[in-house]
């Protein structure tokens, strides 16, 4: 037997073994991927009839389809989100800040100079804080 022929019978007897074999999820990456910081005062948050706890510094992070918050503590995993074009589609896994669980919020983004900025889609369920000052991204 020639050695490239052994070396390739080789090769198939371990491949027969059933060692499994690792197969990488690669998720489509969204332009609003990464970290975002944003300060909400207790006037912004009592204006649009939001829980004063997040007043401060905030930080989130969008990963992999899903919206995570970071700080304040505890870190929480805010549920999936998609993007199309430039708008995003939020669907929260449970009830936060007076936002409904499982119903989708759509906002429209705009990134400039590593800063995010939302506005509402005309007829649609939007999340009012998200408007209320620019995110600022993470490097």
């Amino acid at each position: 037997m020639s050695r490239s022929v052994g070396a390739a019978v080789l090769i198939a007897a371990v491949m027969s073994l059933g060692a499994p074999v690792a197969v990488a999820r690669v998720l489509p990456s969204s332009p609003l991927d990464g970290r975002w910081t944003f300060t909400w005062t207790l006037a912004e948050l009592k204006r649009n009839n939001a829980s004063t706890r997040y007043a401060g510094y905030n930080l989130v992070e969008f990963r992999d389809g899903r919206f995570i918050s970071v700080l304040p503590r505890p870190v929480r995993d805010l549920g999936p989100f998609r993007t199309s074009g430039n708008v995003a589609t939020f669907v929260f896994a449970a009830p936060i800040g007076g936002l409904v669980a499982g119903r989708p919020y759509v906002m429209r983004w705009s990134i400039y100079r590593d800063r995010l900025t939302w506005s509402a889609v005309p007829g649609r369920a939007f999340i009012g804080m998200f408007i209320a000052v620019p995110w600022t991204r993470v490097k």
